[in-house]
């Protein structure tokens, strides 16, 4: 079973709907519900977290400018924005990770209709989410259990009828992303709490 049709059959269990699915392409109003949203709603929970399992990094192709001749006023350089990038979490810098006192700064636009990353930084390596086909493996029980509630939030307007439920499975959605990120701060190495230079020195 897929990490979509696990999440919907636990979105439609939390709205007080008894009948799940077996996949989305069959024949019934819960799976014609879930096709119509799923992909939308899928793309918003990534969107919403850095999950550590949709991270990717990669090394940004120039669009436009140099050295000495700047993309326009406010930045450098543009970069093509990475065809599976969901979200542009923050340009990479050479130093490594750690805690970043003074981050690149970047923006995302447009450019001749494409989506551009804008930076002051040369060659330019960008963290960002990605999305992918969602196999069950690549997932984690935190993530889809928010999926769940977002899923959960959009369906029950036309299969619960159960008052107010489209505004309890929102809350509770925003209450697992709280969860989620309590959880990953705790898995990852930790950050130095951000004493200047002088001190770490000493």
């Amino acid at each position: 079973m897929s990490l979509k049709v696990t999440a919907v059959n636990l979105a439609l269990i939390r709205i007080g709907v008894s009948n799940t699915i077996a996949g989305l392409d069959e024949q019934s109003r819960e799976a014609f519900t879930a096709s119509a949203i799923i992909d939308h709603e899928f793309r918003a929970v990534l969107r919403q977290f850095p999950w550590a399992f949709a991270t990717k990094y990669l090394d940004l192709t120039l669009v436009s400018g140099t050295v000495t001749v700047p993309v326009n006023a406010d930045w450098q350089y543009s970069y093509t924005y990475p065809a599976d990038c969901l979200l542009a979490r923050r340009i990479v810098d050479g130093a490594r990770r750690g805690h970043e006192t003074d981050p690149i700064q970047f923006r995302v636009g447009r450019e001749d209709n494409a989506l551009i990353v804008y930076t002051d930084e040369v060659d330019a390596c960008l963290e960002y989410t990605a999305v992918f086909d969602c196999p069950e493996h690549l997932g984690d029980e935190l993530f889809v259990d928010a999926f769940a509630w977002r899923l959960a939030a959009a369906m029950a307007p036309s299969l619960s009828r159960i008052k107010g439920m489209a505004e309890t499975a929102y809350q509770m959605f925003l209450l697992s992303i709280d969860t989620a990120s309590a959880v990953s701060s705790r898995e990852q190495q930790q950050a130095p709490q951000g004493e200047a230079e002088w001190i770490a020195g000493r």
